[in-house]
C-alpha cells in the first residue's frame, strides 16, 4: 500500500477530530449509524480466550508470545461508493499522523512485552528444573528414609535381643546367687542343728568325774536360744525403726582396715563388716561359735581375749567392738582389757563397749541374771572413768534397745480444763520417772577415741 508523507504543519488534528465527532453525531441523528455499529464501538475489551478465567501456565505463555507485538495491523476501507474515496483518504491521513506518535509507545510496549515473555519462559524452564530436582530429592529422601527405618528396625531388634539376653543372664545370675545363699544358709542351719543335737546329748550325759568344775559348763548355743525366748516374753521384741548400735559402729569403722570384734559369737557383726567391705575379724572362747563363723566364711579365732591382745603388736588395730562381753569379766580383767586395747589401737581409732544398762531396774534386778555367766554390774560412770584412766578421750554414752510402749506404765488421759489437772500432770510426771527407772533402754554403749 502506497503511503503519503504529510508534514505536521499541514494537519490540524483537533479540527479533524471535531469533524469526526460531528459526522458521527449527524449519522446517529439521521439513522445511518446503526445500533449494531454503536454497540461495536462501545464494546469493552475482552480477554484473549473469550472469558475471564486464567488457563494453565503453558496456555498463558503461548498467548503472551503470540500477542507480544502490540502494533495494529488492519486496512482502512468504506462501503460508500461516492464519499468512500475521500473518507478513506482522510482516515489514512489521520491514521498516519496518529501512528507516528502511537508507534513510539507501541515499540516500547512491544520491547517490554518481549522481555516479559523471555523472563516468563526462563521462569517456566527453572520451574520445570526445580520440579524435576524436587522429584529426584523426594525419591532419594524416600529411599533414604526406608533405609534408615530398616536400619533402625534392625538395630532395635538386635538391641531388644541383647537386652533380653542380658536381663535373662542377670536374672539367672541373681536367682543362682539367691539360691546359693539359701542353700548355704540351710546347710549352715542343718550343721548347727546337728552340732546342737550332739552337744545336747553330750550335756545330758552324767559327769564321769566327781571333781568340782571351776566354771559353769553349759552349751551356750542352746542356752542363747532358750534365753532368747524367755527374754522376749519379759521385755518384748526390739522396737523397729530406732537407731541400733551396729549401724552406729559401722559408721565409726568405715575407714578401718583391721577391726577386732571381741566375743564375735555367731558372727552377726562380722557379716555386716564384710558386706560393707570393712576388713575385720573376731575372737571367741566358744568352739561352736568359731566353727559356725567358719561355715559362713568369716575370719574368727578361738582364743581368750587377754591372751590374744598380748600377742598383737602395738598400734595395729583400727577399732575394737565388744558387745555384751565386759559383764562376763572380773573388774581387774576389765582394767587389763582396756589397757591392752589402748596399747594395740591406732591413734584416732574408736573402741565401742556394749553392756546391759543397769540404770534400768528391770535389767539390773531381773534380766541381767537370766545369763548365769554374768559376773559384774558395770555402772556407766565407772566404765567412763576406767577408759579415761587408760588415756581414752571423747568419751560418750549412748542408749539402745528401748522397751516397747505397751510394756510400760500407762499415763492418764485428762481434759486440760479439768479441775484436777494439776494432780493428773503430777501423776503423769511421776509415771515418766518410773518408766525411765523401770523400763528404760536395755543396752548401754560407751564409745571412746584413742
Amino acid at each position: 500500500m502506497d503511503t503519503i508523507e504529510i508534514k505536521d504543519a499541514e494537519i490540524n488534528v483537533e479540527e479533524i477530530m471535531c469533524k469526526i465527532r460531528k459526522n458521527i453525531k449527524k449519522r446517529r441523528e439521521s439513522g445511518t449509524f446503526t445500533p449494531e455499529m454503536d454497540a461495536l464501538v462501545n464494546e469493552p475489551l475482552q480477554s484473549h480466550n473469550g472469558n475471564t478465567e486464567v488457563g494453565d501456565l503453558q496456555t498463558e505463555l503461548d498467548y503472551i508470545k503470540s500477542n507480544c507485538d502490540v502494533h495494529a495491523d488492519y486496512s482502512i476501507r468504506t462501503h460508500r461508493p461516492i464519499l468512500g474515496r475521500p473518507l478513506v483518504w482522510g482516515r489514512k491521513l489521520i491514521h498516519g499522523e496518529v501512528k507516528r506518535y502511537v508507534d513510539l509507545i507501541a515499540d516500547k510496549q512491544t520491547e517490554f512485552n518481549s522481555h516479559v515473555v523471555q523472563s516468563l519462559i526462563q521462569i517456566e524452564k527453572n520451574e520445570k528444573e526445580l520440579s524435576n530436582r524436587l522429584d529426584t530429592i523426594e525419591k532419594e529422601l524416600s529411599n533414604r528414609l526406608d533405609t534408615i527405618e530398616k536400619e533402625l528396625s534392625d538395630r532395635i531388634n538386635k538391641n531388644e535381643e541383647d537386652l533380653k539376653g542380658k536381663i535373662s543372664k542377670n536374672v539367672n545370675d541373681k536367682v543362682s546367687k539367691v539360691f546359693d545363699l539359701i542353700t548355704k544358709d540351710i546347710e549352715n542351719k542343718v550343721w548347727l542343728a546337728n552340732l546342737l543335737d550332739r552337744r545336747l546329748k553330750l550335756f545330758q550325759q552324767p559327769l564321769q568325774s566327781t571333781a568340782k568344775p571351776e566354771t559353769l559348763d553349759i552349751n551356750y548355743f542352746i542356752f542363747k536360744e532358750h534365753i532368747g525366748r524367755s527374754w522376749n516374753k519379759l521385755s518384748g521384741e526390739s522396737v523397729q525403726g530406732v537407731p541400733n548400735i551396729f549401724d552406729d559402729a559401722l559408721n565409726l569403722f568405715k575407714e578401718g582396715k583391721n577391726i577386732l570384734e571381741i566375743g564375735c559369737g555367731e558372727g552377726q557383726f562380722l557379716q555386716m563388716l564384710k558386706e560393707k567391705s570393712i576388713q575385720g575379724y573376731g575372737i571367741d572362747i566358744n568352739e561352736d561359735s568359731i566353727l559356725y563363723c567358719g561355715r559362713k566364711e568369716l575370719i574368727a579365732q578361738q582364743v581368750d581375749v587377754l591372751t590374744h591382745l598380748k600377742s598383737l603388736q602395738d598400734k595395729t588395730l583400727d577399732g575394737v567392738f565388744a558387745a555384751h562381753v565386759i559383764e562376763h569379766m572380773q573388774s581387774y580383767e576389765l582394767k587389763q582389757l582396756l589397757e591392752l586395747c589402748y596399747a594395740k589401737m591406732q591413734f584416732g581409732s574408736h573402741i565401742i563397749l556394749v553392756t546391759p544398762n543397769i540404770l534400768n531396774i528391770s535389767v539390773s534386778s531381773n534380766t541381767f541374771y537370766m545369763d548365769p555367766t554374768h559376773l559384774n554390774h558395770i555402772h556407766p560412770e565407772v566404765l567412763k572413768f576406767l577408759l579415761e584412766s587408760c588415756g581414752f578421750r571423747d568419751i560418750q554414752e549412748r542408749f539402745y534397745q528401748p522397751v516397747p510402749d505397751e510394756l510400760k506404765l500407762k499415763k492418764i488421759d485428762y481434759n486440760s480444763n479439768a479441775e484436777d489437772k494439776k494432780i493428773h500432770e503430777t501423776m503423769n510426771y511421776n509415771t515418766d520417772i518410773l518408766n525411765n527407772l523401770l523400763f528404760g533402754y536395755r543396752d548401754l554403749a560407751i564409745i571412746a577415741k584413742k
